[in-house]
């Protein structure tokens, strides 16, 4: 997640590529194709179609239930105590829980005055490349807070974070929709906040 901020904020400008397109799509893809969520790989034709109608795309499907939209005030209060043998002060951050992320990030107005904001799981995903500009000042919060170490709470807080801050919030029809379609939403790690119901309202 630093190397993804790190670009954004110090070497997107350096590329002259024609970036300020509306065509123009940056895809964020990990070196392993290992994600520990459940899921299937999205085609790269259907991200990049999904990143021009909507600003991004996720590079990882959920299942058949489970929404890309998450219930803000839950998924806010995320705070994760170990990850695949990472645990203790190592891992942890000094922030009480995401939301206190999001704050120190100068991100609560962007983030918690929404209810339902997206999340891409997996590390992988596209932004339209002409809204990364725009967001610099939180790109270089956000890249200086992950330098701590590799492997941080920080970095899961991040992952749930990079679509949100490039994506319009829902307007309040769509709002609706999706209150009427949950079934559920989950409140543990984690999935926190994350909107479940019989058929798929992924946007893929």
């Amino acid at each position: 997640d630093h190397s993804y901020a790190y670009y954004m904020t110090h070497l997107l400008e350096e590329e002259d590529d024609g970036y300020n397109e509306s065509t123009h799509v940056t895809v964020f893809i990990k070196d392993s194709r290992y994600v520990h969520q459940n899921g299937e790989w999205n085609a790269l034709d259907s991200m990049y179609n999904s990143t021009l109608q909507y600003g991004w795309g996720c590079g990882l499907k959920t299942n058949h239930e489970m929404s890309v939209y998450h219930y803000t005030p839950i998924l806010s209060q995320l705070k994760m105590k170990k990850h695949r043998g990472f645990r203790g002060k190592t891992f942890q951050s000094k922030y009480a829980n995401l939301e206190a992320w999001w704050d120190d990030m100068g991100m609560h107005d962007v983030t918690m005055n929404v209810p339902f904001i997206p999340v891409c799981y997996g590390g992988v995903f596209a932004i339209q490349t002409s809204l990364i500009p725009g967001k610099k000042h939180w790109l270089e919060k956000i890249e200086h807070s992950l330098e701590r170490k590799d492997n941080i709470e920080e970095g899961h807080f991040a992952e749930r974070t990079w679509v949100a801050l490039f994506s319009k919030p829902l307007v309040p029809n769509q709002v609706l929709a999706l209150m009427n379609v949950t079934n559920e939403v989950i409140t543990k790690c984690c999935y926190d906040g994350a909107l479940f119901r019989n058929d798929a309202i992924w946007v893929s």
